[in-house]
């Protein structure tokens, strides 16, 4: 065993510095070349001692850690059918939710689970009937009415028009690129709305609200609606659209 003597109270073994109290002994003179020998011995073998209960500590501790906090990626695989019951991560594909916001849900009570082994397995009606809470702060309070007080005005342009039969998929997906490439914002604009006239999706409903100090002037507006119109022609019928533009009295 490597052993450097540093001084009355340091010793390095195998690379660790370790630092120890020696307690001060009465010795004869005539022993004490005996004595020093067997207790740089007892030291050597006293801190051998104490770092291989040290490492053996470790090892427990890192098995542990193992077992409980690393148990999440083999939970996060698929489990064979077990009727009634599914998978984290199948819980977090029916909740449209990352596996780390399953197992907070589970944290809190708010789902149950289950543990077989090494897996968490949850109810599947339980998971049906999750209902998840708002995301951020939850209003407390409704927003006052206002009207604009600076020097100019608020316009809202509202565009009604047909969507073509059959294309209700295919316009979803165009507004989800749309999104997605931040594409069509209408430069002016303070606020932009899209919404369904009808739960079959039948109409659209356009709704973009301008602030008239930086409102641009109609060719350009006409422009950029044109550019919008052309990329949904196939799924909207702009020929039958409606559309007016009014000032705004108050909002909120």
């Amino acid at each position: 065993m490597s052993h450097l003597h540093l001084g009355p109270s340091m010793s390095i073994l195998r690379g660790h510095f370790v630092a120890f109290p020696v307690r001060s002994y009465r010795l004869k003179r005539e022993s004490y070349r005996d004595y020093s020998s067997s207790f740089e011995t007892y030291k050597e073998d006293s801190l051998y001692r104490k770092l291989l209960i040290k490492h053996i500590y470790q090892v427990k501790f890192t098995v542990r850690y193992r077992y409980i906090y690393h148990a999440s990626m083999i939970e996060s695989t698929d489990i064979p059918n077990l009727p009634g019951y599914v998978s984290i991560k199948e819980a977090a594909d029916l909740l449209g939710v990352s596996d780390k916001r399953v197992y907070q849900y589970i944290r809190a009570g708010r789902l149950p689970a289950q543990r077989v082994g090494h897996i968490l397995i949850l109810p599947i009606e339980a998971v049906r009937q999750f209902k998840r809470g708002p995301s951020g702060r939850v209003r407390t309070k409704a927003p006052s009415w206002r009207a604009y007080r600076s020097r100019g005005t608020l316009f809202v342009t509202d565009i009604h028009v047909p969507v073509r039969a059959g294309q209700q998929v295919a316009l979803l997906k165009k507004m989800r690129t749309i999104q997605k490439l931040d594409e069509h914002t209408f430069p002016g604009t303070v606020a932009r709305y899209v919404v369904k006239s009808d739960e079959s999706l039948t109409s659209l409903q356009i709704l973009l609200i301008w602030k008239s100090t930086e409102m641009p002037d109609e060719e350009t507006r006409k422009h950029d609606l044109a550019l919008f119109q052309e990329q949904l022609a196939d799924v909207l019928e702009w020929e039958r659209a409606q559309s007016t533009t009014n000032e705004a009295i108050i909002h909120t």
